[in-house]
């Protein structure tokens, strides 16, 4: 605790995808209340749609279907000191939750008010019952003396190691400094192996005074850490993911971008400065929340939601090419009266909750236009499967979904469903949609004028999208009497962390020509183009420009054609070989309209294309 679409495409879309100029509209909506001092928000992975609310009192409450339950989930309270801000502070479910039943919990022991790390599972056959005897401690830090920065977040990394955050060991100014001493574990991010039977904490990160909330990125594993601050400031500090352990953030030295200890003239090699900060003039006691992946708001998509305990503003901060920027999104007054802790459910949606009035209240930005983008709209493959790949359009209830995979001789072929149309949402599946799906014949495409009468659809199975959340993925699908069922999750190409400018994701098309396409899924400095044509018989084939480098307002690439095993009930990656064929620019006049230039086997051309409205 802390102080329909058709083959035939339709006319040009009339919007740009480019990063909010003004700050994301966030409304809180009340969706449960008469809790005890909420301090975490965790759910389950499970698919059941639950939350569950931690209360410092040592109890953890469980929302499901609109409705706090009338039983705790768990009950520890007899075991839990709440002196001071010390409680029942943290909660992580296993990633295997929902076939072990085991979760761990953080809290300060009554006895001594040590910090303590413990697994507890549920009872068997009863899913919404915990068993308060099956508790097994992995973790305990003495913390004595002062009942302040105790730390509390747990959370599972996309490595699979369970993280720890841990306060200073409090007091004031950390006296001992512990979050510099490596002999300390206090003022520290640990991580724990919690597969094995003894793991011993690895200390992670150092340097922080207490890191009350921090959370991964589900759509890059980057680290975001709030870090209470002491007399000036408050910060957030970072790590991208993939760099590794080590950082020390500063503190007791350096609080926030300025000296603390000494007050002036501090040096401390190698710390890593907080990438957000503000002064107590806007607040005292950060919250650190999460980048928000849901499904329902395409303008806070990709934000980071932060807010303070005290003054009760909200902001949202995204990382830009010029550096980063916050904006506050909800003021003092306007929204939960203590913020105490951030969460977000299994679809990514999130949630704040209210510690002086014992509320929970989801955050819902401003609904995603029909015409907009929809979240899952991008390139999407399994690794395991590298060689084909599926691109999904999203706009409002429908979603046009673009097959690249190969015909029974191994040439690249195309297969669209262009109207998978969404049916109804459950807790499990936030967003599904189903339809037909076609293969296209048409004419030869390249050296001669484009013929779109001679464009022909033929229907040859159907396809059934399932998106868990905005990067994990179930596809169904059909051909004949060939049938897969593949999970897949985005393609992560390029640092997706820092905001574009303009996002150029999407399907793009020639309205004067009907019956081919460019789809294009844009990370950082790099396209992935991957072009749907004809060949000289008027078979389906593609070309793919995996890396097309930014140059001004496109790029251009090596274009390749891919060949690879024929569609069948499994995928063989050895059959895959990519060739060069020549090479493609993009060069757009706007966020919606450019031109393409191309080079294809000695046969050069340009085509205008422009985003598809459907």
């Amino acid at each position: 605790m802390k102080t329909s679409a058709r083959l035939g495409f339709a006319a040009l879309l009339l919007f740009a995808t480019g990063l909010t100029a003004a700050a994301p509209l966030v409304t809180p909506r009340l969706v449960a209340e008469g809790l005890t001092q909420p301090v975490a928000i965790a759910h389950p992975g499970d698919g059941t749609g639950r939350l569950f609310i931690v209360e410092k009192v040592g109890r953890i409450q469980i929302l499901q279907n609109g409705a706090v339950l009338p039983t705790p989930f768990l009950d520890i309270s007899p075991r839990v000191s709440t002196s001071g801000e010390r409680g029942l502070l943290g909660l992580a479910f296993d990633p295997n939750y929902e076939n072990n039943g085991r979760f761990f919990v953080y809290y300060a022991r009554i006895e001594d008010g040590a910090l303590r790390v413990s697994s507890f599972t549920n009872r068997p056959g009863v899913p919404n019952q915990a068993d308060p005897d099956s508790e097994q401690s992995l973790l305990t830090i003495a913390h004595p003396g002062a009942d302040n920065h105790n730390g509390g977040q747990l959370a599972f990394g996309p490595d699979g190691f369970l993280y720890i955050g841990t306060g200073d060991g409090g007091g004031s100014g950390d006296p001992n400094n512990n979050a510099q001493s490596d002999g300390s574990l206090l003022g520290k991010i640990l991580r724990l192996d919690v597969t094995r039977a003894q793991a011993s904490p690895e200390i992670w990160a150092k340097g922080l005074r207490n890191p009350w909330r921090f959370s991964f990125d589900r759509g890059t594993g980057d680290l975001y850490i709030g870090d209470v601050g002491q007399n000036r400031f408050e910060e957030v500090n970072y790590a991208a993911a993939g760099t590794g352990n080590g950082r020390n953030y500063g503190w007791r030295v350096i609080e926030g971008n300025a000296c603390f200890n000494p007050p002036t003239s501090c040096f401390l090699a190698g710390a890593t400065g907080p990438v957000l900060t503000y002064g107590h003039d806007m607040g005292q006691s950060i919250t650190g929340g999460y980048v928000y992946r849901g499904f329902k708001s395409r303008d806070l998509y990709g934000y980071y939601i932060y807010g303070d305990f005290v003054s009760n503003r909200i902001w949202a901060a995204r990382q830009t090419q010029g550096g980063w920027v916050t904006e506050q999104i909800i003021g003092p007054g306007a929204g939960p009266d203590g913020i105490s802790s951030f969460g977000e459910d299994e679809a990514g949606e999130l949630y704040v909750a209210s510690y002086n009035t014992g509320r929970l209240y989801a955050l819902e930005g401003s609904a995603t236009a029909r015409f907009q983008q929809g979240t899952i709209s991008g390139l999407w493959w399994n690794p395991a499967e590298s060689g084909w790949g599926v691109q999904f359009t999203h706009r409002g209830d429908v979603v046009f979904a673009t097959i690249y995979n190969y015909g029974p001789d191994g040439q690249p072929k195309w297969y669209i469903a262009s109207d998978c149309h969404r049916v109804p949402a459950s807790a499990a599946v936030p967003l599904q949609c189903s339809g037909d799906l076609y293969e296209v014949q048409g004419p030869r495409y390249f050296g001669v004028p484009f013929d779109p009468s001679a464009v022909h659809s033929t229907a040859v199975g159907r396809i059934n999208v399932k998106a868990f959340d905005t990067e994990h993925v179930q596809l169904v699908f059909n051909v004949g009497s060939i049938t897969r069922d593949v999970a897949l999750q985005r393609n992560v190409f390029r640092d997706r962390a820092v905001a574009l400018q303009t996002d150029y994701t999407d399907l793009y098309y020639n309205s004067a020509e009907p019956g081919w396409g460019v789809t294009i899924s844009n990370q950082g400095d790099v396209f992935f183009v991957a072009w749907y044509v004809y060949d000289e018989t008027g078979h389906p084939q593609w070309f793919i420009a995996s890396s097309c480098n930014v140059t001004g307002n496109g790029c251009a690439g090596t274009l390749y054609k891919v060949t690879g095993p024929p569609l069948a009930s499994n995928f063989d990656t050895s059959q895959v070989v990519s060739t060069p064929v020549g090479n493609i620019t993009l060069a757009f006049d706007n966020a919606n309209d450019a031109t393409l230039s191309y080079t294809v086997n000695g046969v050069s051309g340009t085509k205008r294309i422009s985003r598809f409205e459907f």
